[in-house]
């Protein structure tokens, strides 16, 4: 069986998906819905949360964890080397 492939997200309340209603409507589940017909069985693995800032995402505080979204996010992509098909960033939006 061919690995579990996935789409990685990380950000501010836009990855999150603060002030899309529904929530499902945010960019990143509308890209995840779009590539789940090119590639099945897509996992999404969202690191996103309102709020964050640049400085955050590298330094903490994020998301009420006590690692940062870029060390979570590390160590996801490196515990899954050859199994992203996507990966988005997204910080300093406005809405």
């Amino acid at each position: 069986a061919a690995p579990t492939l996935y789409y990685v997200a990380l950000g501010d309340s836009l990855g999150a998906g603060v002030g899309a209603s529904p929530s499902a409507n945010s960019y990143v589940n509308q890209i995840y819905q779009h590539e789940l017909t090119r590639f099945p069985g897509l996992v999404l693995q969202n690191f996103s949360c309102s709020g964050a800032t640049s400085g955050s995402v590298i330094n903490g505080p994020n998301c009420g964890s006590p690692t940062t979204q870029l060390a979570r996010a590390t160590a996801f992509l490196q515990a899954h080397p050859g199994q992203i098909a996507f990966l988005t960033i997204d910080i300093g939006g406005r809405m």
